[in-house]
């Protein structure tokens, strides 16, 4: 392949390279970065304290005027500030566009200047009206709903079909907001409501109480906060005013804040590593070809020509391929939020493709400068003596093997990254995502059955033992979740995973009872250290008329970071259904139903282990068979875990970008190892012609390429295993910020430094192997078209 195209093209590859992981990276990447927005952000709220709720009472909202508040305190404060409120956020909903749905979604309904506080860009489109059954969507869900958003323009979507359906139009379509927090929709859309006619949302209102937020452009007076303060004192009963800037400093977010920093750091030493590999690979095919052309610039020289003349000869010689080759590459950027939607999103920064554009032919531009200027020092009659063969191949062999450690490492890091990915996505598909939840009241949050006059609740145990029969379930238990007290030495403890569930429940979630034995009373082994009790100990439990004791009869191992982050509701307590433990869901205002009774068995949640991978058809199947064996029970069948499908659809688009970057830089190493190791070989021709008239063998030429190749390739991929041994784990770090969250907020699992994997052990196996081959294979080509004569010539 020409010098010229090989140049094109490993420069459109840089482009591309540097502009994904810089846009990747930019600023410090999306998620979080709202920890660090310098903006003053200030929210009044109420302090429900759950804890403090005695057994069958009810959190209760603090009531007030929510407009009239938004109203005055956007006239106190004017320009210098934007003052929203979200009356409502689900964390649960569901949308339709046609045969599509996505669920686990967060959608809000906001009051007040919303969008221009949060820094969000509507891409096309509007903002809704109020109280109009209209929606905004993020980019990323409306990718999810449609392969073109702007077709959902103006069409409706059904969002919570399962529930109550409610028919929205697509009003616009929004960019997340740099600053992303807990209110964003980055992962749904929003609605703008009027809060003194809330609607079927009313119930929701009875306990939770709206908060108000105020993000200032800059720097509040001490006028402003003393404005505030006052305002919340007098005016805002039950409510506390908080600066939000102090909660940057906790634990939890200096994690997060930690993880930011290595997306920061990671992804520009990712893209270096690549970026540098390409440089150096065409740096040593311009070294190569200016040694080899000394005889010919001393020529030049000899006959009158300026070593300014020839400079700028070279120079061009570089950067016009690499100033095409960088037009062709970076508009290929705009193609990554359709390729990858949810992971890239937006438009690329201008600062991002000034980048791209210009990094390649700048840099090269910069090598071959000083490669052409350290050549042309030379003096005439240096120039025309030529090459001594030592002179040459040293720096390009250095070169090659930087420039194969490099890009070898940045291809292992990326495959260390997809590896890690798979390897987590195997285990969340096997460990949870075979844990389906069968709800009577199909909703977590309205639980309103079908048509939401009543609550379908019942499932016996008779239920349990039909399900646990059929084929493809592996076992079945109840496993309702209650946010209750336990009474432990006469201390009130409030537990927030209190759960009540029979033997079988170990078998599903698989739990292992490290001490004891199943019958009683279950505590998660650090629960039980915290409170002083063991095995033999006695707890009382809430019943549905009053307390009720339960002794300790086992203890199991607390659940690790993956399990804690999936399984939101892995429960701390486990209590037989014998205890009697309130049913969870009690009719809700204006419903009507049966109320539940003390039976043994009664509730209106199972959980169910399948014995392979949940997929459509193996749910849908046991979906009919449900509805055959129950006629009329409204139920839902879904993920026990509520993101689990959204965090196996961000893995596998997390692990489809490594490897789009692993391609692109083996793509890259190849055409810059092959066209230097060319180069090698016309640079060293006269030691060749040398060893071929003494007698030396096509037969030891081989095997001194192949040991050649071999040698790099050994040396190379040690350099590149200890540089992907340290980076993969940051990879992995920054962009677990990209995963959904859990319900807690918190974090995937941190990646710590490991040995590689077998599948970047083979690949820098394979990536050897293969280029001892080739390397072998090029230069027998190489000399088959040699004749003695051309090889002692110094033609370029």
């Amino acid at each position: 392949m020409p010098r010229f195209m090989i140049t094109l093209l490993s420069c459109a590859l840089l482009a591309l390279i540097t502009a994904a992981s810089a846009w990747l990276a930019w600023p410090t990447g999306r998620a979080f970065s709202f920890l660090n927005d310098a903006r003053p952000v200030f929210r009044i709220e109420a302090r429900e304290n759950f804890m403090n709720l005695q057994p069958g009472q009810r959190p209760k909202a603090a009531k007030y005027d929510l407009a009239g508040t938004l109203s005055a305190l956007q006239a106190g404060l004017g320009e210098r500030a934007w003052v929203y409120a979200v009356a409502n956020q689900s964390m649960q909903d569901r949308l339709r566009a046609g045969s599509r749905l996505v669920t686990s979604l967060e959608t809000i309904d906001t009051l007040g200047p919303y969008q221009e506080a949060r820094g969000l860009t509507l891409i096309a489109g509007h903002d809704p009206g109020l109280n109009a059954p209209e929606i905004v969507l993020s980019e990323s869900v409306a990718r999810r709903l449609a392969d073109d958003p702007l077709t959902l323009l103006g069409q409706q979507v059904i969002r919570n079909e399962h529930v109550v359906p409610e028919p929205l139009t697509v009003t616009g379509i929004v960019r997340p907001s740099p600053w992303r927090g807990p209110e964003d929709p980055d992962a749904g859309g929003y609605r703008r409501v009027d809060p003194a006619a809330p609607g079927a949302d009313q119930f929701l209102s009875d306990f939770a109480t709206p908060a108000v937020t105020v993000v200032f452009r800059q720097g509040p007076s001490p006028a402003d906060v003393q404005f505030l303060q006052t305002y919340t004192r007098t005016r805002l009963r039950g409510l506390q005013l908080t600066d939000l800037r102090a909660l940057r400093d906790t634990p939890e977010a200096t994690a997060v804040r930690n993880r930011v920093i290595q997306r920061s750091r990671s992804l520009p030493l990712l893209a270096g590593l690549l970026v540098g590999s390409g440089l150096l690979s065409l740096g040593a095919l311009t070294l190569s070809g200016l040694l080899r052309r000394r005889v010919l610039l001393g020529t030049d020289l000899a006959l009158g020509g300026r070593r300014g003349r020839l400079l700028g000869a070279e120079l061009g010689r570089s950067v016009a391929p690499a100033l095409l080759g960088a037009a062709l590459g970076t508009p290929v950027v705009y193609l990554l939020p359709a390729a990858l939607p949810g992971v890239v999103v937006g438009t690329p920064p201008t600062a991002v493709l000034l980048l791209a554009g210009l990094l390649p032919p700048l840099a090269l531009g910069a090598l071959t400068l000083t490669l052409c200027a350290g050549v042309l020092r030379e003096s005439v009659a240096g120039l025309l003596r030529g090459a001594r063969p030592g002179q040459v191949a040293v720096p390009l062999l250095v070169g090659l093997l930087l420039a194969f450690g490099l890009a070898l490492g940045g291809v292992l890091s990326a495959l260390g990254v997809g590896e890690g990915l798979d390897a987590q996505a195997r285990r969340v598909t096997q460990d949870f995502g075979r844990v389906l939840e069968l709800a009577t009241s199909g909703s977590s949050d309205t639980r309103r059955g079908a048509s939401g006059a009543f609550t379908s609740r019942a499932l016996t145990a008779a239920d349990v033992r039909w399900l646990a029969d059929q084929p493809g379930v592996a076992s079945v238990a109840i496993g309702e979740r209650i946010n209750g007290f336990l009474d432990v030495r006469g201390r009130r403890v409030y537990v927030n995973r209190l759960v009540t569930g029979d033997p079988g429940l170990l078998d599903v979630l698989g739990i292992t009872v490290r001490q004891g034995r199943p019958g009683g009373c279950l505590l998660n082994a650090d629960l039980a250290r915290t409170y002083g009790v063991g095995v033999g100990d006695t707890v009382s439990v809430p019943g549905r008329e009053g307390t009720r004791p339960c002794p300790v009869s086992g203890l199991y191992d607390p659940p690790d970071a993956l399990t804690r982050f999936v399984m939101v509701d892995f429960p701390e307590v486990i209590v037989p259904p014998e205890v009697g433990l309130p049913g969870q869901q009690d009719s809700l205002p204006g419903m009507k139903g049966a109320q539940p009774t003390d039976g043994v068995l009664r509730t209106t949640t199972l959980l169910l282990r399948l014995d392979a991978d949940a997929t459509p058809a193996r749910v849908m199947r046991l979906r009919d068979a449900i509805g055959a064996h129950r006629p009329g029970l409204a139920f839902a069948l879904t993920p026990a875990a509520p993101s689990i499908d959204a965090l196996l659809e961000r893995l596998a688009q997390q692990g489809r970008l490594f490897l789009g970057l692993a391609l692109a830089a083996g793509a890259l190493s190849s055409f810059g190892l092959l066209g230097g190791f060319l180069a090698y070989l016309d640079a060293t021709r006269y030691r060749t012609a040398l060893d071929r008239s003494q007698g030396l063998s096509r037969q030891q030429l081989r095997r001194r390429w192949a040991l050649g190749g071999l040698a790099l390739g050994l040396l190379g991929s040690a350099l590149a295993l200890g540089m992907a041994t340290m980076l993969t784990p940051a990879l992995a770090n920054a962009f677990s910020l990209d995963a959904p969250l859990g319900l807690a907020g918190d974090l995937l699992p941190e990646a710590h430094p490991a040995l590689p994997g077998p599948l970047t052990l083979g690949a820098a196996a394979l990536v050897t192997g293969t280029l001892t081959l080739l390397l072998t294979r090029l230069g027998e080509r190489w000399l088959a078209g040699q004749r003695l004569g051309a090889l002692l010539s110094a033609g370029s």
